[in-house]
């Protein structure tokens, strides 16, 4: 069931530049192929007609939480002291 989930994220990640974050099953799915990566990469492949780097996404996703921590400190500044 998993790996039916963790090639649905992939599929819908392949034609756009959105960001998704897979829920935390699929997460261990995905990190559990990553162990061979022969066989991760001759599926993404055979899958996606490409390699998707996971390491790259987890970057991606700290680097957008990092921003978005760092605009919600804003916000809660200027409604706590009133200035920005």
């Amino acid at each position: 069931m998993q790996m039916a989930m963790l090639g649905q994220q992939l599929k819908a990640s392949h034609p756009t530049n959105l960001l998704l974050v897979p829920t935390l099953d699929i997460e261990i799915v995905w990190q559990t192929h990553l162990f061979r990566p022969e066989i991760y990469q001759a599926d993404c492949i055979r899958l996606f007609r490409r390699i998707i780097d996971h390491k790259l996404l987890a970057n991606d996703i700290e680097d957008f939480l990092k921003e978005q921590a760092f605009q919600d400190t804003c916000q809660f500044y200027e409604q706590r002291f009133g200035e920005q």
